[in-house]
This record gives structure tokens, C-alpha cells and sequence, in this order.
């Protein structure tokens, strides 16, 4: 059977691929269905007021990143509600000096503005007329990028917070990897399978041109990609012998 490139050639290539290492594989930490309410107020003052503070521990080590907290007066028909969030060892991502609602798979990396927080929204009630606004009043479903301390490195993530009809954060996550780049909703990073499957194309395409004497020869070449790269068995058709 004729060969459409020299052996030779085969050969040194799947060397090539054989001595590249496998990229190493970050880790996206994922806490689902955190449910975490901060709605104003689980600790009133007996006037119509009172407040409320959630404290956020995004890496569950015992201390805090993020604090929420819901904070309103009330007197004589009248109320002024504030939710503001702070960082204590944490900062978030702002947009023109406020907290960034980002929507899903924006990058969240060095490149980003952060700061150590503000408000939230505010909501102002005088005998019926209503006065609210700030960038998180009435958002479903946004996504809070935000980056925190581990042993004095930063690491990167994201919160999926709702305040309209309640104010909850539904989950989060975090890049294990100091300095590693996340998108808003990540929860898992694929497989580098970018190389197996360049070795797979190159020992497939191989065995089909070369002839039976040839073949054997790829064969074993074929048997050391596995061997060297485990998750290569996954990503390369394997042939009958």
C-alpha cells in the first residue's frame, strides 16, 4: 500500500506529541444550592427596622470574604432600606464604581476592575411613594464576579445572586488555581484534549496508509501514547489487533 508521507515522518511526529507534557489541569470549586437569604429584616428594632447580616465564607476555612448586609429605619409612615455588600477578604467586580451585574460566561481575570464593594440597592417608602434604584434592584439570576485571598494568593469566582422578590445568593464558585481565569456560571473546565486527539489522528492516519509490516511497528508506538497518556484510551479509537 503506497504512503502518502515517508515513515520517518510518522514516526518523529508522534515523538513530538509523545514529549509534550499534558497541560495541568485547574480545578473549579462549586458550591451549588448555597441558598443563602439576605432579605431585610431578621433582626428588627421594634419600630418597623432592623437589619440584617449575612457573612460569606466562599472557601468554607471558618473566615469571611463577603459580607451582605440589609439595613432599614422606619418612623411615622416612612422607611429607608439599604443592601449594600462589603469585602473583607475579598473584592468584586465593578463597572463605573458600582458592583457589576455580569451575565452568563463574561470573563472574570486580572484584566477586571475590582473593588471592596458598595451598595447594592436602596428602596425609600414615604406614605405610598416609592423611590429605589442601585445597579442589583430587581435583577434575577445575575452573576457577582469577584476575586479572594488563599494563603496570599488570588483566586478568581463568581456568585449567582437574585433580588427580585427576596434577596438570595443561589450558589458560587472558584477557580483552585492562584491567578486562573473563570467566566460567570463556570463549574468545570474540559479536558486538555487538544493533544490526544492530534495523537490519535496521527496514529489512526498511520495505520491506515502504512503496510502490515509498518503497522506493527506503529502499533507499539500507539501502545506507548497510552501508556505515557492514561486518558489517551478515551480519546483515541483503539484498533483490533
Amino acid at each position: 500500500m503506497q504512503t502518502l508521507f515517508p515513515p520517518g515522518l510518522w514516526l518523529i511526529s508522534l515523538s513530538w506529541l509523545i514529549s509534550l507534557p499534558l497541560q495541568s489541569r485547574a480545578d473549579i470549586v462549586h458550591v451549588p444550592n448555597a441558598n443563602l437569604n439576605f432579605s431585610c429584616c431578621q433582626e428588627p428594632d421594634g419600630f418597623g427596622g432592623g437589619f440584617t447580616l449575612l457573612d460569606v465564607d466562599i472557601d468554607r476555612n471558618g473566615s469571611t470574604e463577603f459580607s451582605f448586609l440589609a439595613d432599614r429605619f422606619a418612623d411615622f409612615g416612612f422607611s429607608d432600606t439599604f443592601y449594600d455588600l462589603s469585602g473583607v477578604n475579598g473584592r468584586v467586580v465593578e463597572s463605573g464604581g458600582a458592583i457589576a451585574v455580569l451575565d452568563s460566561n463574561a470573563p472574570i481575570n486580572s484584566s477586571a476592575t475590582f473593588g471592596n464593594g458598595g451598595e447594592l440597592y436602596h428602596v425609600f417608602r414615604d406614605f405610598g411613594f416609592v423611590d429605589a434604584g442601585g445597579p442589583w434592584y430587581q435583577v434575577q439570576n445575575g452573576y457577582m464576579g469577584f476575586d479572594f485571598e488563599i494563603d496570599g494568593n488570588r483566586h478568581f469566582g463568581w456568585m449567582r445572586v437574585s433580588t427580585l422578590g427576596g434577596n438570595r445568593i443561589h450558589e458560587w464558585a472558584y477557580q483552585s488555581t492562584p491567578g486562573a481565569p473563570i467566566a460567570a456560571g463556570q463549574v468545570e473546565i474540559p479536558e486538555p484534549a487538544s493533544i490526544l486527539l492530534i495523537a490519535g489522528l496521527a496514529v489512526g492516519g498511520a495505520l491506515t496508509r502504512f503496510g502490515s509490516g509498518r503497522a506493527t511497528r506503529l502499533r507499539a508506538t500507539e501502545e506507548r501514547v497510552f501508556r505515557l497518556h492514561p486518558r489517551a484510551r478515551a480519546a483515541i479509537p483503539r484498533r483490533d489487533r
